[in-house]
């Protein structure tokens, strides 16, 4: 069994984006990929729900099982919308397309438990060092700044702050890894980065304003969670970076691509293997052990 994860796939945002969506959506197809294959999205899939069913109609080709969790960008709202809502509606949209919605249950398929979840940010990922307070983090926005740098603070409203979505994600994530005690085989899609070790270093080289918007991109709550429950692999997307780390035997991958090349990690028999698809077509990857 091959699992293929792709992620931030921003499917309505360009057409270059859009062009290189579809050039991945058609390798997924057969040979390259059969039915006992797995397939991943990792979060930020699409703009809004028309564009989100269109992305999903592109894989409906890929001859083995799909799942998929949310990013934040797909619980971005305008009017009187509450990102709840939207979240909720997700996991309809999800099943219609054929893609089981790993953030509802994790799964078991062909000896490998799936488990899922958005993930959030509550700030840990902050940089001491630059000496923000912590009210400027709560509002996204830098001291003197007229509007916020994160567009998270105008388009998603949870109605609760941010440590409480984490808190209730952690714990959702929990219970669903408990039910996977005694599974050998333990992967985790999860949107958001789940530990500081996935950013870029050394931090000093990092700009300031950066520095202030990485407390936005996850939470080593997360981590701590995929140790604790001795899962194998945590796969991320979010951060638009390319990226590998390790916390005693879990090993976490962060998928990388942007808003016009889509990056493509294939998990098979015991090494990863990445791949970028541009407008142009598939880019051959590189591949390395899980072990390493």
């Amino acid at each position: 069994m091959k699992t293929f994860f792709a992620s931030d796939l921003h499917y309505g945002v360009n057409g270059q984006g859009n062009a290189a969506v579809r050039a991945l959506a058609t390798h997924l197809r057969s040979p390259n990929a059969s039915r006992d294959d797995v397939l991943v999205l990792v979060g930020d899939i699409a703009t809004d729900d028309k564009a989100l069913r269109a992305c999903l109609r592109l894989f409906r080709e890929f001859p083995g099982r799909k799942l998929a969790v949310a990013g934040n960008h797909d619980v971005w709202v305008e009017g009187e919308e509450s990102s709840w809502t939207r979240y909720r509606r997700l996991s309809a949209i999800f099943r219609a397309a054929g893609f089981h919605p790993l953030e509802d249950e994790p799964i078991v398929i062909g000896g490998t438990a799936f488990a899922g979840s958005m993930g959030w940010y509550d700030y840990s990922f902050r940089d001491e060092e630059i000496g923000m307070p912590f009210r400027a983090y709560e509002k996204k926005t830098l001291p003197g700044a007229e509007h916020p740098l994160w567009n998270d603070a105008n388009l998603v409203r949870w109605g609760m702050s941010d440590q409480d979505v984490t808190r209730w994600q952690a714990e959702r994530l929990e219970r669903h890894l408990s039910a996977l005690a005694g599974s050998d085989d333990i992967v985790l899609a999860i949107h958001h980065v789940p530990t500081k070790r996935l950013l870029f270093h050394p931090r000093c080289l990092v700009p300031r304003e950066t520095r202030f918007a990485n407390a936005f991109l996850g939470s080593e709550r997360f981590a701590e969670i995929a140790c604790l429950h001795r899962v194998a692999l945590v796969v991320n997307g979010h951060i638009h970076m390319a990226g590998d780390a390790r916390i005693g035997e879990t090993r976490f991958a962060s998928i990388g691509g942007d808003y016009r090349g889509k990056q493509l990690i294939v998990r098979d028999r015991g090494r990863l293997v990445r791949s970028m698809f541009t407008s142009e077509g598939m880019r051959p990857g590189i591949a390395f052990r899980l072990g390493a």
